[in-house]
């Protein structure tokens, strides 16, 4: 289940989002093709640091001037493509998954992220996401755990 939550904000993160005061992309530090050089994921189990992975050289993500892109990922030998929208907006980079090569999601979804470093040859950003996973509990009662996970993404120009 972790390696499905690593992958989806993985591709999360290579989609965009329509919206109001949409700032032009033309000028973009984004605009090109950049590889995704590391990604990092913390996963919190209802509170507490539970894993924390590194992947680095995971594929590449292309970024258009018009708003749009595609992106190619691979992770533990599996590799995903697809098409996304884009925009920047008060430091933050917001990413709408269009297309997923491999059907993981059935709805589109957007997240917003925190762009940490943002220069035209290397970007930082972080996002966290959060959902509920099915546990057991010490009776082996069926209950639901708060999942947070923290992910920060490193892209360098190619």
């Amino acid at each position: 289940m972790k390696k499905q939550n690593l992958i989806f904000l993985i591709l999360l993160a290579t989609a965009g989002l329509a919206a109001c005061d949409k700032l032009s992309t033309a000028t973009s530090n984004l605009v090109g093709t950049w590889d995704i050089y590391s990604v990092t994921q913390k996963i919190y189990t209802s509170g507490v640091l539970d894993t924390t992975e590194v992947q680095k050289d995971m594929g590449t993500i292309k970024f258009n001037s018009g708003g749009d892109g595609n992106y190619s990922i691979t992770s533990d030998e599996e590799t995903q493509s697809g098409t996304f929208d884009w925009f920047e907006q008060n430091d933050k980079v917001f990413i709408n998954m269009i297309n997923l090569s491999d059907s993981l999601m059935t709805e589109n979804l957007a997240i917003g992220f925190d762009v940490i470093t943002n220069s035209s040859s290397k970007q930082v950003w972080s996002a966290t996401y959060s959902s509920y996973d099915d546990d057991e509990s010490p009776t082996g009662a069926e209950i639901k755990v708060l999942v947070k996970s923290y992910m920060e993404m490193e892209l360098h120009k190619q």
